[in-house]
Order: C-alpha cells, then sequence, then structure tokens
C-alpha cells in the first residue's frame, strides 16, 4: 500500500475516510493512532512525530506503520495532507467574523462559526456526498422503516421519522434503550429498514441489534459521527455527522444537515417519479 497516496491529490476528508474504512484492520496501537487524528486533525500540521508519539503514548515506529497502512511512505507525506487544509483554512476568510468578534468573547458569533464548520464539515464528506442518494434510494424501495435513536439522538430519530411520514413513508420512531428493543425490530425482513442513529458515547444495546439485524439479513442505515464508531462494521450504509463537544454539550448541527439534505432528496425523487408518470399519462 505503500506510496499509492503519491498518485493522486488527497484532501484530510479523504484521509479522515480512509481511517474510518480500515479501522478493523489497524493493531491496538494504530488503532490508539487513528482515534487521536480522528478528533485532532487540526494539530497534525504542528506537530512533530515525536510530539505526535508523546501526546497519543505509542512509539514513533507506530506512526510510521500507521502511516505505511494508508499508503504513505513516511509521517511528512500524511502530514502535508492536512497541513494543506491548515493553509486553506487559515488563508479564507471568515463568513462570520467582525470587527467585534476578533476576540471571540460573543457567544453567539463563536456558536455560529463553530456550527457552520460543523455543517461544512458534513456535507463536504466524499462519503456522505456518494451514500446520500443511496440512502434516499434504500428509504424508498423499503416496506417499513425504523428509525431508532437512544437518549441523546431519539429527538433526531423521531424528527426524521416524522419527515418521512409526512412525505407518506412508512417509518415508525423506537427508542433503543428499553429491554424489549430488540423484540420491536426481531420480526423484519430484508424488505424493511432499519435506520440506527447511535453518537458517542455509543449504545451497545444498538450495536448488538445490528449484529443481530445482519444474520436475518435486514438492511441497515447507520447515521452516527464522523470518528472511529464502533457501529461502521455493521451498517450496510453509513453517513456521517460531525460534531463538536462545547461546554459538555454535544451538537446536533451535523445529524440535522444530513436528515434534512436525506428528506430534501427523498422528496425530490417523488417529484421526479410523479413528473414521470404524469408525463406518461399525457
Amino acid at each position: 500500500m505503500v506510496n499509492q497516496n503519491k498518485q493522486k491529490k488527497l484532501t484530510h476528508l479523504d484521509v479522515l475516510n480512509q481511517i474510518r474504512n480500515e479501522q478493523s484492520n489497524f493493531s491496538t496501537a494504530q488503532r490508539q493512532v487513528a482515534e487521536y487524528v480522528l478528533k485532532f486533525y487540526h494539530q497534525i500540521p504542528f506537530l512533530s512525530i515525536s510530539a505526535l508519539a508523546e501526546n497519543i503514548g505509542v512509539s514513533n515506529n507506530s506512526i510510521i506503520k500507521f502511516c505505511n497502512h494508508l499508503g504513505f511512505a513516511k509521517f511528512a507525506e500524511f502530514k502535508r495532507v492536512f497541513s494543506q487544509h491548515a493553509h486553506e483554512t487559515l488563508t479564507a476568510p471568515s463568513a462570520v467574523k467582525s470587527e467585534k468578534d476578533t476576540g471571540r468573547d460573543n457567544f453567539l458569533s463563536q456558536n455560529l462559526e463553530e456550527d457552520l464548520q460543523v455543517i461544512t464539515n458534513t456535507m463536504v464528506n466524499p462519503s456522505n456526498q456518494e451514500n446520500l442518494p443511496k440512502a434516499a434510494s434504500m428509504i424508498m424501495k423499503a416496506r417499513n422503516i425504523y428509525v431508532c435513536g437512544g437518549t441523546r439522538s431519539y429527538p433526531m430519530a423521531y424528527t426524521l421519522a416524522f419527515n418521512l411520514q409526512w412525505q407518506r413513508i412508512a417509518a415508525t420512531a423506537i427508542f433503543y434503550e428499553t429491554d424489549n428493543f430488540w423484540m420491536q425490530v426481531r420480526t423484519t425482513t430484508p424488505e424493511d429498514l432499519v435506520i440506527i442513529l447511535t453518537m458517542p458515547t455509543y449504545s451497545k444495546v444498538a450495536i448488538d441489534a445490528m449484529q443481530r439485524l445482519n444474520k436475518i439479513g435486514t438492511p441497515v442505515l447507520l447515521l452516527t459521527d464522523d470518528g472511529l464508531s464502533p457501529a461502521l462494521p455493521y451498517a450496510d450504509l453509513t453517513l456521517y455527522c460531525a460534531y463538536y463537544d462545547h461546554f459538555y454539550m454535544t451538537s446536533t448541527i451535523g445529524t440535522h444537515s444530513v436528515i434534512n439534505a436525506l428528506c430534501r432528496a427523498i422528496n425530490h425523487r417523488q417529484d421526479e417519479e410523479k413528473y414521470h408518470k404524469n408525463k406518461g399519462r399525457k
């Protein structure tokens, strides 16, 4: 795999998605590196390999092996991708800063800036751009849809189910942090669809159910964060929701952005189908 990334222009999002996709093949030390990079990738341009290894608690050799696993011959090549992103970010004009906000003392301005970054990271994610149309197709083809969320994610699961119902799609919202959750989805078939929303901290109940759904052939659409979610290996398709933790609150704006984009895509498909059906009648 070494040097394969020299042949193409990679963005930091490409590398982050590659890390998520490769997580099952990482050693324990490499997984530590992966988790750190996904959470603190904005620091990579400003760290030497020794400083990065010290921050993570691994050896320099573990960093090198991690980079090699991703197709980079050395750490400097890996670092260059994130340095380019940092350069573009630092030189790009800010859409929300004014003279009064330059000290970042204005909480509303700071919140707006962070939310805009979360929405941007979610919407420009290459995996989301590829998977969103597929997710819309999965939903429109399903006989019954069960949208499942936990303590923090259930309100978003309910919102998605409500919007699907409004578009005349058979969708039910289910709270999975209950003893009878599996009983509610165990009779599903390959013609149905289960949508799981799970964010840090991840729900063991939801992940166990995903494993069981795999065995009975029920397709699973996963909405999760853009880190190393343990639910990823059990999803048929994944949409990533960027997030940030601030003042003990986790931003849900990335998840809402995905839900909104998904419902709009479905609505667009429905309008297209109506147009072609009416055109055929004429």
